[in-house]
């Protein structure tokens, strides 16, 4: 006798537990790798280099630098002396977390992202408007670009709102 395979989904309360501890990961990232950034340009280059955090860049910063300053601003005193000179951002077009892949950082936010289209889908409901980019119901966490600061807590609020819902 052969067992039949049964489908297995997982409970809304899991994935809900689950994408609000990586989402506080992720808001977590984001405050260290902005913050660290920001005053280690101000103290370097009097304002001269700015870089503006995006949830990519902030994920690729926990995975390889976790929360250790030391190790990022070393990182980012390296990064510092060999730009190139010209214009007033700290990377150009070839930002880390796209030039140097970090699987950890890939893995969380795909973890976000699939759990926010599992709550989407569960619940026949559409994602917050940050999440969308202009023209495209595509949501992703990646769409955040410059108002990141603005859409962790949005969207930080609404897992929450509906972690309420299953707990």
């Amino acid at each position: 006798m052969v067992a039949k395979k049964v489908r297995t989904t997982p409970s809304l309360t899991r994935v809900a537990k689950r994408l609000k501890s990586d989402l506080a990961t992720l808001t977590d990232a984001y405050q260290f790798a902005s913050t660290a950034t920001r005053e280690f340009l101000e103290e370097r280059t009097n304002g001269q280099v700015t870089h503006q955090v995006t949830t990519g860049y902030a994920a690729w910063v926990h995975g390889t630098c976790g929360d250790d300053l030391e190790k990022y601003t070393h990182f980012l005193e390296k990064v510092l002396e060999g730009r190139k000179q010209e214009g007033g951002a700290l990377f150009g077009w070839d930002e880390p977390s796209s030039a140097t892949p970090c699987s950890e950082a890939d893995r969380l936010l795909d973890r976000i992202d699939l759990g926010l289209h599992f709550l989407q889908r569960r619940l026949k409901i559409r994602l917050p408007r940050e999440l969308r980019l202009a023209g495209d119901d595509a949501c992703s966490i990646r769409n955040g670009g410059g108002k990141t600061s603005d859409m962790l807590p949005r969207v930080g609020a609404f897992v929450d709102a509906a972690s309420d819902l299953f707990s």
